[in-house]
């Protein structure tokens, strides 16, 4: 028997720097995959590449962390998305990742 996870118990955490357009489109593709999912972002690039600044309409729907300092890392940045999820399950995504129909995740 599988066992499903409903969406509402996944955050996707993504980690983005200096590329806005591309976790822009990453939102977009889930929101039309899930509809609402939870999502964070967390963006340690320069504040004049922020993905809240360049794409505030997506990121609303987000719940978005700037960080002040620049470059912190991969590491540093998914830690930070976690620890601001609320769910039991994470699914960790890069900012160039999109997703699409064969993602079969629920």
């Amino acid at each position: 028997m599988e066992a499903t996870v409903p969406i509402q118990d996944i955050t996707f955490c993504i980690k983005t720097i200096h590329r806005p357009w591309a976790c822009h489109r990453l939102v977009q593709s889930l929101r039309k995959e899930f509809g609402e999912p939870k999502i964070v972002v967390v963006d340690d690039g320069l504040p004049e590449h922020w993905f809240s600044r360049k794409y505030p309409e997506t990121a609303k729907h987000c719940k978005v962390i700037d960080l002040e300092q620049h470059d912190v890392g991969v590491g540093i940045g998914r830690n930070t998305a976690i620890d601001a999820a609320d769910t039991e399950f994470i699914f960790l995504l890069d900012d160039d990742h999109i997703v699409t129909p064969e993602l079969h995740l629920v």
